[in-house]
C-alpha cells in the first residue's frame, strides 16, 4: 500500500536537470520537489514552514561546491491550489566582490613563506667585517653558510596577459614595500612569475599568476668603509688573488711574490690580499670589499606587492 503523503512536506520528484563545463565538471542542477499543503494558500501568502525543502545557500548533497541559488514556486489553480511544484536551482557560489579601484585582478592567496639560501660566508653579520682565516688571509675554500631568506608570495588571477616573466631573477631598484615591511634597494628578487591559463571562470579572469619575491638581508663593510652597507642580493667579493697589476705592462698582470725569512723571492701559491687597485702590500691586513651586482635592478609593477 502506497505511503500516504504528509501535508506541508517536499518530496524530491523525477526529472533532474544539470549542465556541466570541462574545467569545472557539473556547474548547476535543478531539482523538483512536489508539496502538498493542507490549506490553499491566500494571495499574498509565501510558503514558510515546509519540511524537506532546501533553502537558499544550502549545499548540494552529491556535488560539492554547488550550493541552492534559486528557488522557484509553481501554484496549482482552482482544485490543484493546494498543489505546489518546486524547482530547486544549485548552481555555483558568486565570486567575492573585486577590491574597489581594482578592475582586472582578483587576488587568491597572499603570504610570507619562510626560508633560507646557502652563500659564502664573506662577512661578519654583526660587524660587517670580511671573514678572513688566523693568518689574516683569504680562504681558498670560502665557508658556506645558511641565510634567512623569506618569501612574499602572491596568487592572483587577471583577465588580460601580463608580461611578468620579464621581471624574474631582477631585484628592486629603490626601497619597496611588501607585506607590511619596507626594504632597501637590492633586497628584494622576483624568483618566481608564474603563468596559467584558465578557462570557464566565472568572472571572466583569463590568467592565474603566482609572485614570489625573497628576501635577502647581507650587511658588508664595503670599499674600506668603517659602516656596514646593505648589499642584499647583490654579491660582496674580498679582492685578493694569486696575481697583481704589471706597472709596465697593465695588460698583463704578474704573479705575486713574497719574501721568504732567508730572503728568497718566491711566487704566492694561494691567494692573498689586494688593495682595490690590483696591488699586493704584504703589510695590508685589513680586506678591501667590492660589491658585484649580480642582479639587474628594475621596478616591479605594483600588482606584485599590493594587498588589495
Amino acid at each position: 500500500m502506497a505511503t500516504q503523503k504528509q501535508f506541508n512536506t517536499a518530496y524530491l520528484l523525477d526529472g533532474r536537470e544539470w549542465s556541466a563545463e570541462q574545467s569545472k565538471g557539473v556547474n548547476a542542477v535543478t531539482a523538483r520537489y512536489e508539496v502538498l499543503l493542507s490549506a490553499p494558500l491566500a494571495n499574498d501568502e509565501l510558503p514558510d514552514d515546509v519540511t524537506g525543502l532546501p533553502k537558499l545557500g544550502d549545499s548540494h548533497p552529491t556535488f560539492d561546491g554547488l550550493i541552492v541559488k534559486k528557488i522557484r514556486h509553481s501554484e496549482g489553480t482552482g482544485a490543484a491550489k493546494t498543489r505546489l511544484e518546486v524547482a530547486v536551482e544549485y548552481g555555483l557560489p558568486d565570486e567575492p566582490e573585486q577590491p574597489e579601484g581594482s578592475t582586472d585582478n582578483y587576488i587568491e592567496k597572499i603570504g610570507w613563506q619562510s626560508g633560507s639560501i646557502q652563500r659564502d660566508l664573506t662577512n661578519d653579520v654583526e660587524t660587517g667585517d670580511a671573514v678572513l682565516n688566523s693568518a689574516g688571509q683569504p680562504f681558498e675554500s670560502v665557508p658556506q653558510v645558511d641565510r634567512p631568506a623569506p618569501t612574499f608570495i602572491k596568487v592572483f588571477k587577471t583577465k588580460s596577459r601580463k608580461r611578468y616573466i620579464q621581471y624574474v631573477d631582477k631585484v628592486n631598484t629603490a626601497n619597496l614595500s611588501v607585506g607590511g615591511q619596507t626594504f632597501a634597494k637590492d633586497m628584494v628578487r622576483c624568483n618566481q612569475a608564474d603563468e596559467e591559463r584558465i578557462f570557464g571562470d566565472a568572472a571572466g579572469y583569463n590568467y592565474r599568476y603566482s609572485i614570489a619575491l625573497q628576501v635577502m638581508s647581507n650587511k658588508v663593510k664595503i670599499e674600506d668603509g668603517e659602516t656596514a652597507t646593505e648589499c642584499g642580493w647583490q654579491v660582496p667579493i674580498v679582492d685578493c688573488g694569486t696575481m697583481q697589476t704589471n706597472p709596465l705592462d697593465s695588460q698583463n698582470p704578474i704573479r705575486i711574490t713574497i719574501q721568504t725569512e732567508g730572503g728568497r723571492e718566491v711566487t704566492v701559491s694561494s691567494p692573498v690580499l689586494l688593495d682595490g687597485a690590483g696591488h699586493f702590500d704584504p703589510a695590508r691586513r685589513t680586506p678591501y670589499v667590492f660589491l658585484v651586482v649580480a642582479y639587474e635592478r628594475t621596478t616591479f609593477p605594483s600588482e606584485f606587492t599590493s594587498e588589495a
